[in-house]
């Protein structure tokens, strides 16, 4: 009811112009041409508000919802990476001490076989520790590279949902109709 008493309203504001006194031609015609079209600007832009301020607002708290979720489930993963590379680190720093640990018992049981054993016992932490090294470094290398992809995917997920909404809606076009429609009555 009230959209159809403002409807009415607006029409009734932009036909009185072409019925005022054909003798008042002048400044003051011009003045209430331009006061009805404010008044109907501003009324056609307060129905638009009025109608389109809950489905806007719903559409923006929803999105604001989905990257809240997935930058929260983005977190934990990258929670979750961090902790097996701390895990990583820390059987890396076991390695060192069980190769210390093997080391001082083989000194004991002898001093020409523990000279081979101890070399071979190096090697081995050595190669124990380049191996924790570098598996830790592929976990580190894995887990930042997987955040960024997410973290890009996520991104570029909402520059198209943003670019979409911005696209021209029909509310805009018919504006551009009119408007054109005004230019070609104005040129006429």
């Amino acid at each position: 009811m009230m959209v159809r008493l403002l409807t009415l309203f607006m029409l009734a504001a932009a036909a009185s112009p072409l019925y005022a006194s054909e003798g008042a031609h002048g400044e003051a015609h011009g003045k209430t041409l331009l006061v009805y079209a404010v008044i109907n600007f501003i009324l056609f832009v307060g129905l638009i508000v009025w109608k389109m301020r809950k489905p806007v607002s719903v559409a923006v708290r929803n999105r604001y919802d989905r990257i809240t979720t997935t930058l929260h489930k983005v977190e934990a993963e990258r929670d979750a990476l961090l902790a097996e590379l701390e895990d990583a680190e820390r059987r890396l720093a076991d390695v060192d001490k069980e190769a210390n640990e093997l080391i001082e018992g083989l000194e004991r049981a002898g001093r020409a076989q523990a000279e081979k054993l101890i070399t071979d016992a190096r090697a081995q932490a050595d190669a124990a520790r380049r191996a924790a090294e570098l598996q830790a470094i592929a976990a580190e290398r894995a887990a930042s590279r997987e955040l960024l992809e997410r973290a890009a995917a996520e991104l570029t997920a909402a520059a198209r949902t943003k670019l979409e909404e911005r696209v021209d809606s029909g509310v805009d076009r018919k504006y551009d109709e009119l408007r054109l429609a005004g230019l070609k009555g104005a040129e006429a």
